[in-house]
């Protein structure tokens, strides 16, 4: 693993976890357009799927996976759920939220929806690319939900708001 990779880890450690475990370790919203590799971001990270199904959850309100509105994302804990105990949840328990705001350049976001059997986009959907994330980022923070912005290529690196948008609008030759 590179050093780049590493820090980057120990950074999105300390902003999820508070050094919590069980249910009150905060809960993370994955957040990025289909294809974008939310899933395979939460294996490398080792972080765990709630789905409102599991028997974990129940009596937990559904409307927990829907808040904030968001498309496109998963929730996720940093913590095994299968070992919580059972009485967990309470009306009274406030669960924490995090988000990682995952992205890639458009052109890397076409490669991979072409390598799941996905039509190329046209050029002008590059705007609908920048304004989803946009509309994401003014929802965490109208919802007060505090996150990151990860490039999820390579190393995962944490980029400031400037940083994260003009990487979605990087260019194949200028990542080579």
């Amino acid at each position: 693993m590179s050093q780049v990779f590493l820090q980057c880890l120990q950074a999105m450690n300390k902003f999820i976890t508070e050094d919590k475990t069980g249910p009150e370790v905060p809960w993370v919203l994955l957040c990025g357009p289909t294809c974008i590799g939310k899933t395979h971001f939460r294996r490398v990270h080792n972080f765990y799927e709630t789905l409102h199904r599991n028997p974990e959850f129940e009596g937990v309100p559904k409307s927990l996976w829907k808040t904030p509105p968001l498309y496109h994302h998963n929730l996720v804990t940093t913590s095994d759920f299968r070992l919580w105990p059972t009485d967990w949840y309470t009306e009274e328990f406030k669960i924490k939220k995090r988000a990682i705001v995952l992205g890639v350049p458009f052109f890397v976001w076409q490669e991979r929806i072409k390598a799941r059997g996905g039509d190329e986009l046209p050029e002008g959907f590059m705007v609908r690319y920048h304004k989803k994330y946009t509309r994401w980022i003014t929802r965490l923070k109208k919802y007060n939900i505090p996150y990151i912005l990860v490039d999820n290529r390579n190393d995962f690196p944490i980029l400031d708001e400037s940083n994260f948008f003009t990487m979605l609008y990087e260019k194949k030759e200028e990542a080579e």
